[in-house]
C-alpha cells in the first residue's frame, strides 16, 4: 500500500506531486518522522485545494500556488539525497502522458 492509502476506485487523487512521491517513496528511505510530516503536508494541501476549488477569482492559480508551497514544505523535510531522488522521479513522471 502507498503512503497515502489506496482509494480502490481507480481515481487519481493528489495529482502529479503525490504520484511522483509514491513512485519515489521506496528509494527515499523515509524515517517515520519524515513520513508523518509529509502525510500531514499532503492532507493540508488536499484540504486547501478543496476549499480553493469552491471560489475565488482564479482558483487554478491559487491551487498552483498552494501546490508549490506544499512541494517546498516537503523538500524542507527531506535530506539533500532524498530531494535529488524525488526531483528525478518528478521529472520522469512529468514526461509521462496524462
Amino acid at each position: 500500500m502507498g503512503l497515502f492509502g489506496n482509494r480502490g476506485n481507480g481515481e487519481r487523487k493528489g495529482g502529479r506531486l503525490k504520484q511522483a512521491f509514491e513512485m519515489a517513496k521506496p528509494a527515499l528511505n523515509l524515517s517515520q518522522q519524515q513520513e508523518n510530516q509529509i502525510i500531514a503536508i499532503f492532507k493540508n494541501f488536499t484540504e486547501e485545494r478543496r476549499e480553493l476549488k469552491g471560489g475565488g477569482d482564479d482558483p487554478k492559480e491559487a491551487i498552483r500556488a498552494a501546490r508549490k508551497e506544499a512541494k517546498q514544505k516537503i523538500m524542507a523535510v527531506l535530506s539533500d539525497d532524498q530531494k535529488r531522488i524525488l526531483e528525478e522521479h518528478m521529472s520522469q513522471w512529468k514526461d509521462q502522458p496524462d
